[in-house]
């Protein structure tokens, strides 16, 4: 009979957990579509047109909260 070693699986192309989050953090943000569009180009339109980071931010908070941009 053969005798079966545990084999352990190398950590080499595993992400750092702080990557991971940061990673994850990206994708829920491209993930987020309300009527006006993607989260990412609302975001994008509004720096262009000189929004403050602060000022996006509540502005994302209002969308998430169902409110529209009109």
């Amino acid at each position: 009979m053969v005798k079966k070693t545990k084999v352990q699986s190398s950590k080499r192309f595993l992400l750092p957990r702080a990557k991971c989050n940061q990673v994850q953090r990206l994708r829920d943000g491209f993930r987020e579509i309300f009527p006006e569009g993607t989260w990412f180009s609302i975001q994008v339109n509004l720096e262009l047109n000189g929004w403050t980071p602060s000022q996006i931010k509540i502005i994302q908070d209002l969308l998430r909260n169902g409110w529209s941009l009109n």
